[in-house]
């Protein structure tokens, strides 16, 4: 995939089996600490995160706040 033309870089989730080899893991891992991505919690993986995104729900705060009350 040729990601410099795409307006935006394509989501790809953090996650600690699929990222820990992977020599981008400190750029990736430094980038979702600091927007306090929802694919750092211990419970969500890559296909949860991904539906989190598409029901606009990236941040942790937004669970923390109950603003995610699809996942009652």
């Amino acid at each position: 995939m040729n990601v410099i033309g795409l307006p935006e870089e394509p989501y790809s989730p953090v996650g600690w089996s699929k990222c820990i080899s992977c020599g981008f893991n400190d750029f990736c891992m430094s980038r979702a600490n600091e927007s306090q991505s929802v694919a750092l919690l211990p419970d969500v993986d890559q296909g949860l995160a991904r539906r989190l995104k598409e029901l606009g729900v990236l941040k942790i705060e937004r669970i923390k706040r109950g603003q995610a009350t699809f996942l009652k």
